[in-house]
């Protein structure tokens, strides 16, 4: 599991009972303590931004999947205005 919050995975690995959202911290703690391999990541919201717009664009896409063979107008902007 990946989130760009440091603060959830504190609470999903230490959190205490008096948590609003306890019942949910304790569902995810009983998943990764299952006979299986998980683990859990932070990222930096600024190195999923593109992953971001792109989820957005998809939202006003129709069909199963769409190949992008070159950064569309909108994605390449972002990416001109990150190298400068």
């Amino acid at each position: 599991m990946e989130s760009n919050s440091q603060l959830e995975i504190r609470l999903i690995n230490h959190g205490g009972t008096e948590h609003n959202h306890f019942n949910t911290l304790w569902k995810i703690r009983e998943l990764l303590n299952r006979d299986w391999e998980c683990c859990l990541n932070h990222y930096c919201r600024k190195g999923n931004f593109y992953t971001d717009v792109l989820a957005e664009m998809s939202l006003d896409m129709h069909g199963d999947a769409t190949l992008l063979p070159n950064p569309s107008q909108e994605i390449r902007s972002y990416i001109l205005a990150d190298c400068m």
